[in-house]
């Protein structure tokens, strides 16, 4: 699609055939990752309910909306207040956020609230299967409505499509030159298909595949519909999860308003393997069906959180070099936050140590011993360490470092997936890292005790 012709399809689904509009939902979805649908069934007086419930819900105050604040150990759903999630700078403007999958039940949430909400929820989910139906009609798919039975658990636990409610609070005025860019980061949503309900406010922007921004125009009746990461996969990348953003308006009118938005994420059930149905099945690897135990006890991932103490500022040839001696880690991949003291160095494949620099915004990647394995040998599990600072400054503070370890599913069997499958012998993620913990740790061994605490 040429640049200056680029724009966001509608599509119209009531006054056509299905065939139709089967071919040109999925032109729109490969060709842009979003498109407008009209005609779509889901009546406006539903949504005018469930935007104005919303409205009524995020006008209550802080301390009232707080009492029904998500549990992430336990729930999807409930209430997200402002800057709490990661497509969120704290320099960004306010959005405060409530999630459900089904109408809550609490007595302090009217039942008008539940109805709302319980209407928009079912007439969604009509929606979603008629369009993952008409999807599979248009991709030739054999029998065509295959993908809508990954959809058997909607409105159970074993499904976690949500309805999502935005309340972007009205801004102050520019008075000194600051314009927010942005009410929500550039992101791409990572579930299945997105049903967009938008007040009469715009922001919402898609990016091309050339590269241009395209306006979102809401429009009463319409429902802007796009492609999740899951999706993407599924289809073999045939149709595109596009990135998106909400931008924070420059018009002082617009400012002075809320801007307020309903969002149905579509999630296939949980137990559900999603692998390419179109192309080539190799064109996104099979690694992430070795993680479908996240997060349970089938998968021993883990986040750790390191505290190194303050150390002697005694510098008189006592001081220790290592704070964690040299390793590897044992699993697939580890990501490391670090605060801003130095010394984590990785060993270099020509023997030299490269100096790792905590920088505000960067993640540490790397790859442990199972993922090298897992890849032949392809992917280096490379040996790091952390020094102890010399500087006296650096000494006296102590330093903090977050680090997520990742690994495969305890039963799952790791086979080299490249070169010689004789390379490394097969074992289970759960045995192998039974073996590594024990060697390091059992009795103390590997703990030196003239390392600093750690």
């Amino acid at each position: 699609m040429p640049a200056e012709t680029e724009e966001i399809p509608e599509i119209d689904m009531s006054q056509q055939s299905e065939a139709v509009v089967a071919e040109q939902l999925v032109s729109a979805l490969t060709t842009v990752g979003f498109c407008y649908a009209v005609g779509h069934g889901v009546p406006q007086e539903t949504v005018a309910s469930a935007f104005t419930e919303s409205a009524g819900f995020f006008e209550r105050p802080l301390s009232e909306k707080l009492r029904h604040r998500r549990d992430w150990r336990k729930s999807t759903c409930g209430y997200i207040p402002p800057h709490w999630a990661s497509t969120s700078d704290p320099d960004e403007p306010p959005v405060e956020r409530f999630s459900l999958d089904a109408p809550p039940d609490e007595k302090e949430v009217l039942d008008s609230f539940r109805k709302a909400s319980l209407d928009l929820i079912s007439a969604a989910q009509d929606l979603t299967l008629r369009l993952v139906r008409l999807i599979g009609r248009g991709l030739g798919l054999s029998p065509p409505d295959q993908l809508a039975d990954a959809f058997a658990g909607f409105a159970t636990p074993g499904n976690t499509s949500e309805l999502r409610m935005l309340h972007y609070p009205p801004l102050p005025p520019v008075t000194d030159g600051t314009v927010f860019g942005d009410r929500c980061g550039e992101h791409t949503d990572y579930g299945i298909i997105t049903l967009v309900f938008c007040d009469s406010q715009p922001g919402l922007q898609v990016l091309s595949r050339s590269g241009r921004y395209l306006d979102a125009n809401p429009r009463p009746g319409r429902v802007l519909v796009n492609i999740g990461d899951l999706m993407q996969r599924w289809t073999g990348g045939r149709l595109h999860s596009a990135r998106h953003r909400v931008l924070a308006p420059t018009d002082p009118k617009l400012r002075s308003q809320p801007r307020y938005s309903l969002v149905y994420f579509t999630q296939c059930d949980d137990e559900h393997i999603v692998r390419p149905l179109l192309g080539d099945p190799d064109s996104f690897p099979p690694l992430a069906d070795a993680f479908v135990g996240f997060p349970t006890p089938a998968n021993t991932s883990q986040l750790r959180m390191l505290h190194y103490p303050p150390l002697s500022t005694d510098t008189n040839g006592s001081a220790s070099g290592d704070r964690c001696g040299e390793h590897t880690d044992y699993g697939c991949i580890t990501l490391v936050f670090c605060d801003s003291q130095p010394g984590l160095q990785v060993l270099s494949r020509t023997g030299r140590y490269l100096d790792a620099n905590p920088r505000p915004g960067r993640v540490l990647v790397n790859i442990g011993d199972l993922m090298q394995r897992w890849t032949g040998g392809r992917l280096h599990s490379a040996r790091h360490r952390v020094l102890a600072p010399t500087d006296p400054k650096l000494r006296s503070q102590p330093r903090y470092s977050l680090v997520y370890f990742t690994h495969c599913d305890d039963d799952f069997t790791v086979r080299p997936l490249l070169g010689d499958p004789d390379s490394f012998p097969p074992v289970k993620t759960g045995e192998h890292m039974r073996r590594r913990f024990e060697e390091t740790f059992q009795l103390g061994q590997g703990i030196d005790p003239q390392l600093p605490p750690l």
